[in-house]
């Protein structure tokens, strides 16, 4: 977990930096309430830890930092991801596993890999233990029920 942890602190001071309070608390809040939810469900599905906390750090990271539309976000932070896995000695292949499931996280309404599985679910799950709103979105509505009935929380 120490590549997360440089990975964590690279982007907390990234966040850090945002000059909007509103937003610079939306990315901290968020962001670490996905990280947390990813760590949760790595473990409840034995996925590796490292990997689903590094993609749940960095999920968002295009739409907080770059003022990037919410509708391409994924795909623009899976590429702004690459140089931060990079610098926190993540392999090729865990890059492209990360970043994938990066790209992949808004598609709640479909099923994609393990890994990009996990990153919806954190997203959902972070959100609700942030704001405790349940989604209006039916696909991001079934997901939150799924995965509390999964960690027998309903």
């Amino acid at each position: 977990m120490e590549r997360c942890q440089r990975l964590s602190k690279r982007i907390l001071d990234d966040f850090h930096a945002i000059a909007l309070p509103t937003l610079r608390h939306e990315a901290i809040v968020h962001t670490v309430s996905t990280a947390n939810a990813a760590a949760m469900l790595a473990m409840h599905r034995h996925l590796d830890r490292a990997l689903c906390v590094a993609a749940a750090w960095l999920h968002d990271i295009a739409l907080y930092t770059k003022n990037c539309r919410h509708g391409i976000h994924g795909e623009q932070s899976a590429e702004l991801a690459v140089p931060y896995l990079e610098d926190a000695g993540f392999s090729t292949p865990e890059i492209e596993q990360i970043t994938t499931a990066i790209r992949h996280h808004s598609h709640k309404e479909r099923t994609d890999d393990l890994l990009s599985e996990l990153l919806k679910d954190a997203d959902i799950l972070g959100r609700y233990l942030q704001d405790g709103q349940v989604p209006a979105d039916p696909h991001r509505h079934q997901r939150l029920i799924h995965v509390m009935k999964t960690l027998d929380l309903l």
